[in-house]
């Protein structure tokens, strides 16, 4: 028994190299909470003048900015998962060759 097998396991901060979070998950959680808080702060926040628009409308940028990165980031795991599984089939594909 190790000293982490009590420790708990959570993409916040956890620094242990076994429990499946890796600094992708991480980001994308990071990011998924920072979109839920632009998209509140754009469609709810306290505007309520004509000059004040140019804040709701830096908010809305700020938001498809970081929907951008989140989808970057998911594609590109995306793309090497399917690196990984073509990969294996090729690997079994030749084991089954010989």
């Amino acid at each position: 028994m190790s000293l982490t097998d009590n420790i708990e396991h959570d993409e916040e901060g956890c620094s242990c190299q076994n429990c499946g979070f890796d600094d992708r998950d991480i980001i994308l959680s990071k990011l998924n909470e920072a979109i839920d808080y632009l998209h509140k702060k754009s469609m709810n926040g306290r505007i309520t003048n004509d000059k004040n628009e140019k804040v709701r409308i830096a908010w809305f940028k700020a938001l498809a900015y970081a929907c951008s990165i989140y989808n970057q980031i998911k594609k590109d795991a995306d793309l090497e998962d399917l690196q990984r599984q073509v990969q294996e089939l090729s690997d079994e594909i030749k084991r089954m060759e010989r």
